[in-house]
């Protein structure tokens, strides 16, 4: 269960240092690009949330599912790149 927990932790601290990266970075050329970059935030933030209550709340369901959810961009990224 604290393993669980602390993985959760982990890929929240790792999510959260992207939206900072992303938060900093002002460039952007044209409109899709800023339009992307307002949807990597609300997603990301979202994220971020939903994995904070979860891990947060004492049920290890809700904790297996935080990690599901963090884990499913990372296993896709990698999917789409080794294919």
């Amino acid at each position: 269960m604290k393993t669980l927990a602390t993985i959760n932790w982990i890929f929240i601290i790792v999510y959260s240092g992207y939206l900072f990266l992303l938060l900093l970075e002002r460039k952007a050329d044209d409109a899709g690009e800023k339009q992307l970059k307002t949807a990597f935030i609300i997603s990301i933030s979202v994220i971020i949330c939903v994995m904070t209550v979860f891990n947060v709340l004492p049920y290890k369901s809700l904790k297996i599912i935080s990690l599901i959810l963090a884990c499913a961009p990372v296993i896709m990224v990698l999917y789409f790149i080794f294919r």
